[in-house]
């Protein structure tokens, strides 16, 4: 993979040199939630994200600042006429008393979208909401997909995810990571696919998508 978009990492910012540690010849722009002055990590911190790309790629990664821990986000350029607005997102989970949160996530990318001069746009992460719901933030998501005319690709002959997500609790599947491409990224599109694998240890499942 070229680019890889990592949600939920735990790590402070004194610890962004791990990605460069165990990933070489690779270039990194990565935000964290974690509060640098508080040890240990007691409860459920908010998790940070980061994007991470190979240092070999004949292209200009420009890092974009955000106003929310929970977006990370680079401009990426081919060439004059083909530029990339990449966005990575970590979301809170699915709940009533979480939809502020998630709005203003979304106002934030919405603003990024407007303002990142790009000819194409790639927004994913985990979203913490299956389209199958009906919950305040899957409707939240619909409406922001529209306005921002990006495509989920649910449905399409290249799409052929089956869950990213499995409760260890209970071990129901879920369809709650995504990626989303503006429309005219489409064509490009060749496949989007899940890698299952045993030695991955978590409970989300990798998206991989092709271009």
């Amino acid at each position: 993979h070229d680019i890889i978009l990592l949600q939920e990492t735990w790590l402070r910012p004194s610890q962004e040199h791990l990605f460069a540690d165990n990933m070489p010849n690779t270039d990194f722009v990565a935000v964290s939630a974690m509060d640098a002055n508080t040890l240990g990590t007691t409860g459920r911190p908010h998790g940070g994200c980061a994007i991470i790309w190979d240092s070999s790629m004949r292209c200009t990664v420009i890092p974009i600042t955000t106003n929310s821990k929970r977006i990370c986000c680079v401009k990426l350029i081919l060439n004059a006429d083909v530029t990339f607005l990449i966005i990575c997102a970590y979301m809170p989970c699915d709940a009533n008393a979480n939809f502020t949160e998630f709005q203003d996530a979304l106002d934030e990318i919405s603003r990024l979208c407007a303002n990142v001069d790009a000819n194409y746009i790639i927004c994913a992460g985990d979203f913490n909401t299956d389209f199958r719901r009906s919950s305040l933030q899957t409707r939240g998501l619909l409406q922001f997909l529209e306005q921002e005319e990006l495509s989920t690709m649910h449905g399409m002959p290249f799409y052929s995810v089956q869950y990213t997500f499995e409760s260890k609790a209970n071990f129901s599947r879920s369809i709650i990571d995504h990626v989303f491409v503006s429309h005219n990224l489409v064509p490009s599109v060749q496949s989007v696919s899940c890698i299952y694998s045993p030695d991955n240890m978590s409970d989300h499942v990798p998206l991989s998508v092709n271009f």
